[in-house]
Order: C-alpha cells, then sequence, then structure tokens
C-alpha cells in the first residue's frame, strides 16, 4: 500500500487522479507470485550449490583452485556486448531516427551489457585478487575468487540493478518534465497568478462546465487584481484525434501579455482578427 501510494503522489504531480483508497489482490495472484518467486530462487540457487557441494572445503580454500582465464565463450561475448553497445550509442546519436529508436536503443545497450560484463569480472576479479589478498586476507582472496567463479552471476545481478535503476530514474524524469514543461507553456501562454474554475480537477482535467456570468466582474473587482480575462476550453472529435478548443478574452489578453513583456499565441497582425472571431491559432501539441 504504501509503494502505490508513493505512486500515486507521482503521478498526481501531474494530474490528480489517483486515490488509493483500497487495494484488490486476488488470491491466485497471491498463490502465482509465491510459486514463480520460490521456483526461480531454487532454479537459480540449485546449480551453484551442488556444485559447491562436489568440493571439499580445504580444496575451495586452497591457493590457485580457481585460475582465472577468460574463456573463448566470454571472448566471444564480450565482443558481441561490445558491437551491441556500439549499435546503441548509434542508434542514440545516429542522423536515422524512426519511432521508439530510444527503445530499441535501451534493448541493445543492456544486452551488450549483459554479453561483456562477464568477461569484464574475471578481468576485475584477476586485478583486484592481489589487492585484496593483501588487505584483507583470506576474505579478500575469497571474494576475489568468487568472483571469477560465477561471472555471469555478477553481471546479471549488475544488469538486473541497473534496469530496475533506469526505470525508477526514467519515470522520475517523465513525471518532472510533465511539470516542468507543463509549467513553462502555461506561464508563456497562459498566464495567470490565480485561477478560478468551475472544473473539479480532482477527477478530470477536461470540462466544458463554465463559472456564472457574476462571477468575472467579482474576481475583477477584488483589490490587487489588474487584469482578468475568460477562458473556455472544450474537447472536439475530429477524425481519428481529439482537438481541444480554447475561446479567450483577447482584448485583455493581449493587454495583459501587453504588460508582462510578452506576446503569448498573439502574434503580429493576428489580434484583430482573433478579436472579431474570424481567426484562430492552430497547435500541434
Amino acid at each position: 500500500r504504501a509503494l502505490l501510494q508513493m505512486t500515486a503522489r507521482e503521478v498526481n504531480q501531474v494530474t490528480m487522479i489517483v486515490d488509493v483508497s483500497g487495494i484488490a489482490v486476488l488470491p491466485r495472484t497471491l498463490v502465482l507470485a509465491m510459486v514463480l518467486g520460490t521456483g526461480t530462487a531454487l532454479a537459480a540457487a540449485f546449480f551453484p550449490a551442488r556444485a559447491a557441494m562436489a568440493i571439499s572445503p580445504i580444496e575451495m580454500i586452497r591457493q590457485g583452485l580457481v585460475t582465472m582465464r577468460a574463456s573463448r565463450h566470454y571472448r566471444a561475448a564480450f565482443g558481441a556486448g561490445v558491437i551491441a553497445i556500439a549499435l546503441a550509442v548509434a542508434a542514440i546519436a545516429g542522423p536515422v531516427r524512426f519511432p521508439n529508436i530510444g527503445l530499441v536503443a535501451s534493448f541493445l545497450a543492456f544486452l551488450g551489457g549483459a554479453l561483456a560484463l562477464p568477461q569484464l569480472t574475471m578481468w576485475v576479479a584477476r586485478g583486484a585478487r592481489p589487492v585484496l589478498r593483501s588487505v584483507l586476507q583470506l576474505p579478500g582472496f575469497l571474494a576475489a575468487d568468487n568472483l571469477g567463479k560465477f561471472p555471469q552471476r555478477t553481471a546479471l545481478t549488475v544488469i538486473a540493478l541497473a534496469g530496475a535503476l533506469a526505470m525508477m530514474v526514467s519515470t522520475s524524469a517523465v513525471i518532472h518534465g510533465f511539470k516542468v514543461r507543463g509549467a513553462r507553456w502555461l506561464d508563456e501562454t497562459l498566464p495567470y497568478d490565480a485561477l478560478v474554475s468551475a472544473v473539479d480537477y480532482g477527477s478530470t482535467l477536461y470540462s466544458g462546465v463554465t463559472i456564472p456570468d457574476e462571477v468575472a466582474p467579482a474576481v475583477g473587482a477584488v483589490e490587487g487584481v489588474d487584469y482578468f480575462y475568460q477562458t473556455r476550453c472544450v474537447l472536439m472529435d475530429y477524425g481519428a484525434r481529439d482537438v481541444m478548443i480554447f475561446a479567450v478574452d483577447m482584448e485583455t489578453y493581449a493587454r495583459m501579455q501587453s504588460a508582462r513583456g510578452g506576446a503569448g499565441f498573439v502574434y503580429p497582425g493576428t489580434l484583430p482578427p482573433l478579436v472579431s472571431g474570424r481567426g484562430v491559432i492552430v497547435s500541434n501539441n
């Protein structure tokens, strides 16, 4: 529940649409999660444990038991990983663009890391072995030995951790990007210091509900209010798309933007047709 509430707070920074009032989990979902989790843990631990049982404790700690030499398999995988990472970099920095190129580049980068890390792990273990043995004695030697024995395990653990961190960072970046860009758009296009609306933003962002006619003059009569302008928006179907239409009190809007030193969406020469209702500004969002 705490994780869901934390996620809801992040989403609600963009729009307040999530309210965690209850959690419904089906019994079969719990059973399936337990079975899959237990089975995965057993499968991951069985083969290394069986291999370890075949070695006596004396042989395990004997120096030189494990000779950390990169096999042909690891070297070939390392080369394939370097190629995959190079393709990912080329996809991001190259001139060719197509939909979902970022996902393709991410897949290639993680695939390259998974292929290259076992060989890198063995190289690191080989270089760290004398240092760890001199500093930490037997525990350091065993730690380096363990890295050299199971480089795939270390590599997959690093990739899994990197993937989880990447998803967390990207999600936070997307939410923050929405917040920053939305605030910037509002400040440039429809600036205001206070908003009076009849819409319940806890349930929806878009609604054609209007406030009573007497509210606008009352707001303008408040001390400290220099400008106020009225807007209304509706969503309309236009072919396969939804089009949002804004109607704005253009004369007051233009005066306010001029006083702020901006123009908003009022380009030179467009104000008269906009005020008369004969003009329209089109923005492809």
